[in-house]
């Protein structure tokens, strides 16, 4: 998902800010990739063949979690929402 929200920024605002966030919220672990705006350019545009938002959902929806996306300030938000289950051998 990282990769794949990376690669979009690339190729839909290329020369943007971006922030990536993660965090362990109980037992569930939230993955966020915030983009400012960009500055597109017409060859990292183009398709590429990549699955993109769908694809992303897709994996997301597999692993039994969420996939948020859409406009943000100015800006565009991806925001993954996972399972997560500590084994016996994780420190609470």
């Amino acid at each position: 998902m990282l990769q794949e929200a990376l690669t979009n920024v690339i190729r839909h605002a290329h020369g943007a800010d971006v922030t990536i966030g993660l965090e362990l919220a109980g037992d569930h672990l939230h993955l966020e990739v915030h983009n400012g705006p960009g500055q597109a350019h017409k060859s990292l545009t183009t398709e590429t063949g990549g699955e993109g938002l769908a694809g992303m959902a897709e994996r997301v929806r597999a692993a039994g979690g969420r996939l948020e996306t859409g406009p943000s300030g100015d800006g565009w938000n991806v925001l993954a929402v996972l399972p997560y289950q500590r084994s016996n051998g994780d420190d609470a």
